[in-house]
């Protein structure tokens, strides 16, 4: 099993932040976006809210949580839709179009008097039809580089149970943060989670045989990113010669200007590559 651990909540978020939570059961939903909905308000952001479900079963929600909802409605600080009725069903065709609408929304937001803009969106539904991981992570991307130049703020909840468990790593290795914990089947021998530093995982365990497939999954996903992909390497016990090339595949896919940074590589993958792959794409850390 893997464990994402606990790194944000969902009512300590600040502007800059693009976080990303997987989420099952409806309670579970809803008192994340009560949550989020109530520090925003409280920070005076304008808040855009776009839930999994029916726009009456946040609002009772919400109510319930003694939050006064007609009245930042009414002033146009909140503003509730279901995710599928949203500006993100654009995503399915014109990704590009979301991110503009983003930016909009973030310069009207502070335009009008207010503080900043935050918004929490169910994606989970990209999962359907043509919505493939690889756009979808593409999008993601892009809208972390965009809002850690902006007053502004999103959490992206995505059902644990529509996507498997490569996507979901790769997932929380596009956020610059991870509300909540997650626990994903990876394998026996081998935890993949991401890397607390930045865009990269961290592998603890054996990397073998039995989990080539899963290591590869997950860099297949991860390698979406932009800039240099890390891996940190401190609780990988072993890497057999598969492993490392299933690595190095992934060190190539990069492209120009980019590379992967090993930190505290075991003996095992100095090893292999001092004598086989000297010349990869693929650099280790200078020690901390």
């Amino acid at each position: 099993m893997t464990v994402l651990p606990r790194a944000l909540s969902s009512d300590s978020l600040s502007h800059g932040q693009h976080a990303c939570a997987i989420v099952g059961s409806g309670p579970e939903r809803l008192h994340m976006v009560s949550s989020f909905v109530r520090s925003g308000l409280e920070a005076g952001d304008r808040v855009w809210c776009f839930p999994n479900g029916g726009r009456s079963d946040v609002l009772g929600w919400l109510r319930r949580d003694d939050l006064a909802v007609d009245d930042v409605m009414a002033s146009g600080q909140l503003d509730v839709q279901p995710a599928h009725e949203s500006p993100l069903t654009a995503l399915a065709s014109h990704p590009e179009r979301v991110i503009d609408c983003l930016r909009a929304a973030v310069d009207d937001a502070t335009s009008c008097g207010w503080g900043g803009f935050r918004i929490i969106g169910d994606l989970g539904w990209t999962n359907r039809g043509r919505h493939c991981p690889g756009r979808l992570l593409d999008f993601e991307t892009r809208v972390g580089d965009m809002l850690a130049t902006l007053p502004a703020t999103a959490l992206c909840q995505y059902d644990r149970y529509r996507f498997d468990a490569a996507t979901m790593v790769a997932l929380t290795t596009l956020h610059r943060g991870v509300v909540g914990t997650l626990t994903v089947p990876i394998g026996d021998d081998l935890v993949i989670s991401p890397w607390a530093g930045g865009a990269g995982l961290r592998l603890v365990g054996e990397i073998d045989l039995c989990t080539h497939e899963c290591l590869r999954a997950a860099l297949e996903d991860a390698v979406h990113g932009r800039g240099d992909l890390h891996l940190e390497l401190s609780g990988l016990a072993f890497i057999d010669l598969g492993g490392v090339a299933v690595v190095l595949r992934a060190a190539d896919r990069l492209g120009p200007g980019r590379q992967m940074v090993v930190h505290q590589a075991p003996h095992s993958l100095r090893l292999a590559l001092d004598l086989l792959w000297p010349t990869s794409n693929l650099v280790e850390a200078e020690p901390v």
